[in-house]
């Protein structure tokens, strides 16, 4: 695979796993509500994944999702918050970064029923012609169900991919 459009939750797990050596690892997925595997397993999967493909393409309103639940999710507060995204950033700035207008997104979302994130994922996901993965397994389900090739990365890879 040579590219993908990545939703909030795996940049979590995945920036929690690199972060105070993965302490926030437990209290990350415990939120997104997905069954708790092998939590560094998981992570190690989410990094091999994203080590694999030459382009990852992410929304503004991912981003700003991602801060914002570092934030009050992970309670990750002045300076701790700073010091995640700094040990971040460099991993966000090579991703490539898909736009869309308000109109178009709103519209969109109207048949939708997400979030503007959700909505925007997989719309940037339709527009591309290329696949959204997530651990979102609603929006996973909806985007198959519309015909927008989606990925649940907990149940197709890491449950699938050998020990």
């Amino acid at each position: 695979m040579k590219r993908f459009v990545v939703d909030t939750g795996l940049l979590l797990i995945h920036a929690a796993s690199i972060f105070e050596n993965g302490r926030l690892l437990a209290k990350t997925v415990s939120f997104l509500k997905i069954p708790k595997p092998d939590i560094e397993g998981l992570a190690r999967m989410i990094d091999r994944l994203f080590s694999s493909v030459r382009e990852i393409w992410v929304t503004p309103y991912v981003l700003a999702e991602f801060c914002n639940l570092a934030q009050s999710r992970l309670d990750l507060r002045d300076n701790r918050l700073e010091e995640f995204l700094n040990l971040y950033n460099d991993f966000l700035l090579k991703m490539k970064e898909w736009h869309c207008g308000k109109e178009e997104l709103i519209a969109f979302k109207e048949s939708l029923k997400f979030c503007f994130t959700d909505s925007s994922v997989a719309l940037a996901s339709k527009r591309e012609g290329i696949p959204l993965f997530t651990i979102d397994k609603r929006l996973a389900e909806w985007c198959k169900s519309k015909g927008i090739e989606a990925k649940h990365v907990y149940y197709e890879f890491y449950l699938s991919s050998p020990a």
